[in-house]
């Protein structure tokens, strides 16, 4: 039996970073991350890291920021497409972008820009000591007794902790075993992803910092350059058009499954990538820009990752003002508390729980009180940014890419909304 003070559920970004931010601001504690994959690997496409995010891997580990300052990218060049592949807003504004980003800079101390999510993974697994994050640990039992919480692994040995984060994402084994209060609600529509290396031939350039977005006939889908001569996609598709493009997928059902949990790589099965889920990517984009399916086409069916987009509404969110999200010694972090739509807010939000959470267990010391502030401090904002995401949410699905023109601009921080977040960065004592 393994013995740890807090054990990290979800080896993803938030549960490695609030990991860091517990040993360095509470050196003392015992930590471990327990992650069910057997190994990480390059997967998933890339994700906008704004200013709150930045900000707040930038107040646990100073060093670490300055590796994403290096690595993270704003684009050259972002158009914006119809389906036939037909550009109707070209955005070639370099010049205009590094001065947004110098505004930026001088406004809240770092910049926004684009990296890979498996690059961001892979960084803040480097800067943890090497025996923190143990694979293969998919989670099958929780349970919480006078003295703390024991968790079970199968092919594993139980482990005993004294409190618990949850970070393992928006069907988290932990809080449907914890909380018991059902699934996040699926939003109809379905994603499909993938990262590959750039090949010659398929219409886009080796050089340079370019994306390219294809909006029209109800379907949201980019295409953009990503580190190390790779090359990401994204399609999304909502459920009614999928359906009529023949595609037959239950998405609720495969990722409430207990086989999801139960796999026997330890891989999440929602990330799990086969050559049925490649065909079925390529059967959503039929009659698509033709640019777009031919690097569908071109990917490697290990290398696609398909999942249904699940949210949990702002409804939900705002009594955690009062009575917290979590239980007892157990709390949630990132899409485990709030899962909201992919625009990458949800991304910068875990990472904004992860100081959050490393300031209340240093200020107040580590205790289900402590949980529970937390939880109760982070509420309002969260429900915030969950009930904004949830009114622009749909904008992206219509006929016409000149009906959605900007929708998707940054959300920067307004003043106001940062200053308490600028206090407890410099609470934060490393």
């Amino acid at each position: 039996m393994t013995s740890v003070d807090v054990a990290v559920i979800g080896g993803g970004p938030a549960g490695l970073l609030v990991a860091l931010g517990l040993i360095k601001t509470n050196p003392s504690l015992r930590i471990k991350v327990f992650e069910r994959a057997q190994r990480y690997r390059e997967c998933g496409a890339g994700i906008s890291l704004h200013v709150n995010g930045l900000k707040s891997i930038k107040a646990i580990c100073p060093e670490l920021y300055k590796q994403f300052e290096a690595r993270t990218f704003e684009f050259e060049t972002f158009d914006e497409c119809n389906q036939a592949g037909e550009v109707v807003t070209e955005r070639s504004s370099l010049p205009a972008a590094n001065m947004q980003s110098e505004q930026r800079l001088q406004e809240y101390g770092v910049k926004p820009g684009f990296m890979g999510w498996s690059d961001i993974q892979k960084l803040f697994y480097q800067a943890l000591p090497q025996d923190v994050v143990q694979f293969g640990h998919a989670l099958a039992d929780i349970r919480e007794h006078a003295h703390g919480v024991t968790l079970s692994f199968p092919g594993q040995p139980g482990v005993e902790a004294s409190h618990v984060i949850a970070a393992d994402g928006y069907f988290s084994p932990t809080r449907e075993i914890i909380m018991q209060d059902g699934p996040p609600a699926f939003q109809n529509i379905l994603l499909w992803r993938a990262r590959m290396p750039w090949q010659e031939g398929l219409g886009f350039p080796r050089e340079g910092r370019w994306a390219r977005s294809f909006i029209g006939a109800k379907t949201y889908s980019n295409i953009y350059t990503l580190q190390n001569g790779t090359v990401g996609w994204v399609l999304s598709v909502p459920t009614a058009v999928y359906e009529q493009r023949g595609v037959q997928f239950d998405a609720l059902a495969f990722a409430t499954s207990k086989q999801r949990r139960e796999a026997a790589s330890g891989q999440d099965i929602l990330k799990s990538s086969t050559e049925e889920q490649h065909q079925r990517a390529l059967q959503a984009a039929e009659g698509l820009a033709p640019q777009l399916l031919t690097w569908i086409k071109a990917s490697d069916p290990d290398g696609v990752i398909e999942h249904g987009l699940f949210t949990r509404p702002s409804s939900l969110l705002e009594p955690a003002a009062d009575k917290g999200w979590g239980k007892g010694r157990v709390t949630f972090i990132g899409d485990a508390a709030h899962a909201t739509r992919p625009t990458g807010l949800g991304l910068n939000m875990a990472l904004e729980d992860c100081p959050e959470l490393a300031w209340f267990i240093q200020e107040q010391g580590l205790s289900a009180d402590t949980f529970r502030a937390f939880e109760k401090d982070r509420a309002p904002r969260v429900a915030q940014i969950v009930r904004q995401e949830e009114g622009r949410g749909s904008l992206a699905y219509k006929d016409d890419v000149k009906e959605v023109s900007n929708r998707n601009e940054l959300l920067p921080m307004k003043p106001d909304e940062f200053e308490r977040f600028k206090e407890t960065e410099r609470a934060i004592k490393i």
